[in-house]
C-alpha cells in the first residue's frame, strides 16, 4: 500500500503535539553543528552555501533555551554527531579541545536534559577514538552528572583497557520503562579513527579499493563513482561484524520486552532518504537486521546537511536532519520529537522539517512492499541545491504544510 501524504497547517500541528496525554516520551535532536572559532564561509562543495562556525553555538542555546522553557520537557538529547569541526584541527587560532570544551559548557549548563552523542567524520577528524570516548564520557556523566544507572546507560568500552581498536562508540541507554535508544557507530570500520597499521583500517581500505577508491588521502572524493557505490569514500565508514551482532541482540532483548526502539547515527542508512555518498559502507546489512523486529520505530541520522525522509516496508522511518553549520545563526535548526502510543511526532525548527509519523506496532512482513515514489518525490525537492521546503512554516505560521504520512 502505498503512503498517504495529507498537508497539516501549523495550527493542526500545534494541536496535535500539544496533546500530552497519551505522550510516551520526549527528545530534542541536533545534528552538525561544526563548531569552530573561525570566520564563515561558503561551503567549497557548494558556493551557494554559506558555513557558520562560530553560530553553532548561538544554535545550540537557542535550542536548549527553548527545551528548557517547554511545559514537559524533553527527557535527553540525541546529538547525532560532527559536534566541532575539522578546521579546528588545521586552522590557525582552532584548537579542537577548546572547541569541544565550548559546546560541552553549554550541554553542562543544562544538565538536567541529558545529551547523549554520536560519533561523526569530524570528531575522528580532531581526536583519535579513545580521547573522543572519555571526553564524551567526562562532559555526560562526571561534569554532567548524569547517573548511569538511572537510565541504564551502557557503554561498551572500560577506561583501563581503551586503545583506538577496542574503544567501541555504540552503546544503549534506556531513559523509562518501555524505551530503548541504541546510538551506532558508522565509523567503527573506517580508514578514520583508526591508526593505518589496525585492523579495521585494514578492512576498510580493502572495502574502498575493492570499490574503485584508492585515494586514501582524499577524504570527500566521489567523482569517479556511480549510483550506491558513492558511498565508498574515505569520510565514511561501516559497522564491525561484532557490532552488528550486538545490535541483533538488543532488539531481541527489545522485541521480547515489547520495548520501543529509536535507532541513531551519523550517516545515513537508507538510500531513499540521503545522497548516496552519505551512507554507510554496509548499510543494507543494519536494514536487514531491522527488517527482522517490529520494536524498531525510526532511525535518526545527520551527515547529509539536508533534510531526508524515508519509510521502509516495514514501517520504519528513516530521517536525516538537514543540521546546524550551513543554517544561518537569525534561524533554527533543531527538532523535538515525541512518541505516543501510534504516532512519531517530529517538531521541526528553521531548517528541520516537521511530520506526522504513524507508529506500525504490527508484526514485520518482510514480503510486503510499498511504493514510495510519491514520498521521494516530495523529499527530493528539498534535497535540491537552492531550496529549502520545510522552513516556510515556521514563516508563515497557519499556511505552510506540516507532513503527515500514513503507510
Amino acid at each position: 500500500m502505498a503512503p498517504n501524504i495529507q498537508s497539516k497547517t501549523q495550527t493542526q500541528f500545534n494541536q496535535i503535539e500539544q496533546e500530552e496525554n497519551d505522550v510516551i516520551c520526549k527528545f530534542g535532536v541536533i545534528t552538525d553543528a561544526q563548531f569552530a572559532n573561525c570566520e564563515d564561509r561558503p561551503a567549497w562543495y557548494n558556493k551557494d552555501k554559506r558555513r557558520y562556525y562560530r553560530g553553532a553555538i548561538t544554535h545550540l542555546r537557542k535550542a536548549f533555551n527553548h527545551w528548557d522553557s517547554m511545559k514537559v520537557k524533553p527527557k535527553f538529547v540525541l546529538q547525532l554527531g560532527d559536534l566541532i569541526d575539522g578546521l579546528n584541527n588545521e586552522e590557525v587560532g582552532c584548537n579542537s579541545l577548546d572547541a569541544l570544551e565550548e559546546t560541552f559548557k553549554l550541554f553542562e549548563e543544562f544538565s538536567d536534559i541529558a545529551t547523549f552523542h554520536a560519533v561523526g567524520n569530524h570528531e575522528l577528524y580532531n581526536f583519535s577514538r579513545t580521547d573522543i570516548a572519555l571526553l564524551f564520557r567526562e562532559s555526560l556523566i562526571n561534569r554532567g552528572k548524569l547517573n548511569p544507572e538511572k537510565v541504564h546507560l551502557q557503554l561498551n568500552f572500560h577506561s583501563s583497557d581503551l586503545s583506538d581498536e577496542n574503544t567501541l562508540l555504540y552503546y544503549k541507554f534506556q531513559p523509562q520503562q518501555g524505551i530503548k535508544v541504541i546510538a551506532l557507530d558508522t565509523f567503527d570500520v573506517s580508514i578514520i579513527g583508526h591508526s593505518p597499521d589496525s585492523l579495521k583500517y585494514k578492512q576498510a581500505a580493502e572495502i574502498l579499493s575493492k570499490n574503485n577508491h584508492s585515494c586514501l588521502s582524499k577524504w570527500d572524493y566521489d567523482e569517479h563513482l556511480e549510483g550506491l557505490n558513492k558511498r565508498f569514500q574515505t569520510q565514511n565508514g561501516g559497522l564491525s561484524e561484532n557490532q552488528l551482532k550486538w545490535l541483533k541482540n538488543e532488539l531481541e532483548e527489545s522485541e521480547k520486552n515489547n520495548e520501543k526502539v529509536v535507532v541513531y547515527g551519523h550517516t545515513g542508512l537508507h538510500p531513499d532518504s540521503c545522497d548516496a555518498s552519505c551512507l554507510a559502507y554496509n548499510y543494507d546489512e543494519v536494514l536487514k537486521i531491522f527488517s527482522q523486529f517490529s520494536c524498531v520505530i525510526c532511525y535518526l541520522s545527520g551527515h547529509a546537511h539536508t533534510s531526508g525522509y524515508s519509510v521502509d516496508e516495514n514501517g520504519i522511518h528513516y530521517i536525516v536532519l538537514h543540521g546546524i553549520i550551513e543554517t544561518c545563526p537569525s534561524s533554527d535548526a533543531f527538532a523535538t520529537i515525541t512518541i505516543k502510543k501510534d504516532q512519531l511526532i517530529v517538531d521541526g525548527k528553521g531548517s528541520e522539517m516537521s511530520l506526522v509519523l504513524p507508529i506500525n506496532t504490527m508484526k514485520r512482513k518482510t514480503t510486503e512492499t510499498v511504493d514510495m515514489e510519491i514520498d521521494n518525490e516530495f523529499i527530493n525537492e528539498e534535497r535540491s541545491e537552492n531550496t529549502d521546503k520545510f522552513n516556510d512554516y515556521e514563516e508563515i505560521p497557519g499556511t505552510s504544510s506540516i507532513v503527515e504520512v500514513s503507510v
